[in-house]
């Protein structure tokens, strides 16, 4: 299997060819590019999304990376809205002792993100994964955005990079550095 360098440097190195791709499709079926500020998030999203599937392997930069995330945005969404606080009625006047609770709440998402995340190679290694992937990518920058052309650019450039991973797992292995056809 690939490593997280060469998912990446597929990623970085595809999706010219992918954007070429876009839009002559764009141009047969008759719809606009998106905004230039869009393409140039269609890369950074295109080269996470090629390494997304290895999202489920406890030593993947992405899997860490995702989970620091979602502990600190827990820890500060708690600190700050104080919901958990609130919807249990506790009064936590303390500013520490009201930290120290979102810290432990956002210690409780860490652990509750491994018991979540599936197994190495199970359902996130799968075209219906990446079909979700890119739905949730589009539907997030419409509700975001309003506009359906960056939507559509977006959900269809994060399904061709984790597609892209996808190919390269399937077809590709790597060994002491060198990738080769299987």
């Amino acid at each position: 299997m690939p490593n997280f360098n060469t998912h990446v440097n597929f990623g970085i190195y595809f999706y010219p060819f992918v954007l070429l791709i876009y839009k002559i499709a764009s141009q047969f079926l008759n719809f606009s590019m998106p905004e230039d500020k869009i393409i140039a998030i269609g890369f950074l999203i295109f080269v996470l999304s090629s390494d997304m599937p290895d999202i489920d392997h406890n030593h993947s930069l992405l899997h860490r990376f995702v989970k620091l995330l979602t502990i600190s945005a827990a820890i500060y969404f708690e600190f700050t809205g104080e919901i958990i606080i609130s919807y249990f009625n506790l009064n936590v006047e303390d500013v520490f002792l009201r930290f120290l609770f979102s810290f432990l709440f956002g210690i409780l998402i860490g652990i509750l993100y491994e018991l979540i995340i599936p197994r190495h190679r199970g359902p996130l290694h799968t075209v219906w994964a990446s079909l979700i992937y890119g739905g949730i990518i589009g539907y997030g920058t419409f509700y975001i955005t309003s506009n359906l052309n960056n939507a559509l650019f977006l959900g269809i450039i994060s399904v061709s990079g984790y597609v892209l991973h996808l190919i390269l797992d399937r077809y590709f292995v790597e060994k002491d550095g060198k990738l080769g056809i299987r």
